[in-house]
């Protein structure tokens, strides 16, 4: 879920996976892998990821579960 967002963020914002990478330090494999969901995003990747979007990271509770 957070891939996915990540991905779209990113696409919104005109971006391209290196780019991304570029502006937070990171590689473009890794930013590949976290919006494919096939690697685990810790807290302050997600952070500088999310300060680079221009979004926020917002918990919620699941309904149903």
């Amino acid at each position: 879920m957070a891939g996915e967002t990540i991905k779209r963020l990113r696409v919104e914002a005109g971006l391209t996976q290196k780019q991304l990478a570029e502006l937070t330090g990171h590689t473009q494999q890794s930013i590949s892998q976290y919006e494919k969901g096939t690697r685990n995003i810790d807290y302050n990747t997600l952070k500088r990821i999310c300060d680079v979007l221009n979004a926020e990271i917002k918990i919620e509770r699941r309904t149903g579960a």
